[in-house]
């Protein structure tokens, strides 16, 4: 599931107390980041049977804004079931700012426009003249990284593959990293409070 995202779905298969599966009326209750539960608030919770006990609730935005959220269904007659997730990164939703979410955009944007200055710069227009080697030679530091860190960079960030942190500065900035899931951090971005990148 994705943070801070409207739109989205979240189903559990419901079992009846006599083993069958369960078409009844089933409501949700939700509990964000281990806070206090409570019904969920599109519909009063109330969910859609899909068939065969399979019932789906579509949570509202501000109850996917956490990094861990549980969904429990209760249904009389029912065995209560719970469904945790633990959201991911959304590039337009970076902890809820479209500030830095734009300035991500923007510096990798800038990150494609170094690669791309780059192969123009090898002039790579014919074999005869130009070789693999010469422009792997030219690529060897875009924007201060190697082409495999900047492949490392832009992988972490495309697939958000590990652990994400945003961590307030105290001086009016923010941190967004980027962590493998061996725990090293591949992508870090310093942003104002307009959301501009102070370092990257």
């Amino acid at each position: 599931m994705r943070r801070n995202v409207a739109g989205q779905i979240i189903g559990i298969q419901m079992t009846g107390n006599d083993g069958s599966a369960f078409t009844g009326a089933v409501t949700v209750y939700v509990a964000v980041d281990g806070g206090t539960q409570a019904v969920g608030s599109v519909g009063g919770g109330a969910c859609t049977h899909k068939g065969n006990g399979y019932h789906v609730y579509a949570p509202a935005q501000a109850e996917t804004d956490g990094e861990h959220v549980a969904f429990t269904f209760v249904g009389a007659g029912a065995i209560t079931a719970t469904a945790q997730v633990y959201t991911g990164v959304d590039v337009i939703a970076i902890s809820g700012s479209t500030a830095a979410a734009d300035a991500v955009e923007d510096n990798i944007a800038h990150l494609d426009s170094d690669v791309s200055d780059a192969l123009q710069a090898a002039d790579y227009t014919s074999p005869d003249n130009d070789s693999i080697s010469d422009l792997l030679d030219v690529l060897a530091d875009v924007d201060g990284d190697t082409v495999p860190e900047l492949l490392a960079k832009l992988s972490a960030f495309i697939s958000a593959v590990g652990e994400r942190t945003v961590t307030d500065n105290g001086d009016g900035t923010r941190t967004i990293a980027f962590k493998n899931s061996g725990g090293t951090t591949v992508l870090e971005w310093t942003v104002n409070a307009t959301g501009e990148v102070v370092t990257a």
